[in-house]
């Protein structure tokens, strides 16, 4: 890829906007699967999309909050719980992160730090329903005037 094109991707797609809008495809795709009904062996693809979603829109959070994607990436990795904490969430109304949802955020944290949606798991799994994953997630569709309130301009 041409240096400049590349340069120009990376300073979108590294603001807290960008990340919000990756994270929202990851989003829409998660969608897509569940409302086709399509059969899958596993849950497990369809569960890492919107692990995936809740990560990036944590880590725009505090991206807008003025911490730099490098000091994003090494303090927290893919660590939705640590993320979930070091976010100001009364500064993001629009996404509705109440402190209830701090359990929900860990269930789904366990799974997705560890990578076990990776890998075939045996034995009961204690996950939320892919119903409520997917209405508890359903806050991170934001409508674009509200994505840029929340993340600012890209």
């Amino acid at each position: 890829m041409d240096k400049e094109i590349r340069a120009d991707v990376i300073a979108r797609t590294l603001t807290p906007l960008g990340w919000h809008l990756v994270g929202k495809a990851n989003l829409d795709a998660a969608e897509e699967l569940v409302a086709s009904g399509v059969k899958l062996n596993f849950e497990d693809p369809i569960r890492s999309l919107f692990a995936h979603a809740w990560e990036l829109n944590l880590k725009a959070c505090l991206r807008r909050q003025g911490l730099s994607a490098e000091e994003v990436r090494k303090a927290f990795g893919h660590d939705l719980l640590a993320l979930w904490d070091a976010v100001d969430r009364p500064q993001f109304p629009l996404l509705e992160l109440r402190d209830e949802l701090r359990g929900f955020v860990e269930r789904v944290a366990f799974y997705h730090r560890n990578r076990l949606y990776a890998y075939p798991l045996r034995g009961r799994r204690n996950e939320h329903s892919l119903t409520y994953l997917r209405a508890t997630s359903s806050r991170l569709r934001l409508s674009r005037f509200g994505a840029v309130q929340t993340f600012g301009s890209p």
